[in-house]
């Protein structure tokens, strides 16, 4: 990528991806505290949880099914 870009342009990509990865981190950590504290609070471990909203989204997809 050097030999296309120049060193401004190849710093301003690093500062944008860099951002990016911040970000999608900062969201995973923050998604990861929510299903935490969904496992407290249901008292159950993260499979059945994870049972749980499958069986809620088949629920919904069978009663938008047209007919």
């Amino acid at each position: 990528m050097g030999e296309h870009l120049t060193w401004i342009e190849l710093g301003l990509m690093f500062i944008i991806m860099l951002g990016i990865q911040f970000i999608t981190r900062t969201k995973a950590v923050a998604d990861g505290m929510v299903f935490r504290q969904m496992m407290i609070d249901l008292n159950c471990d993260a499979n059945e949880i994870a049972k749980r909203l499958q069986d809620d989204v088949d629920k919904l997809m069978d009663e938008n099914e047209p007919n």
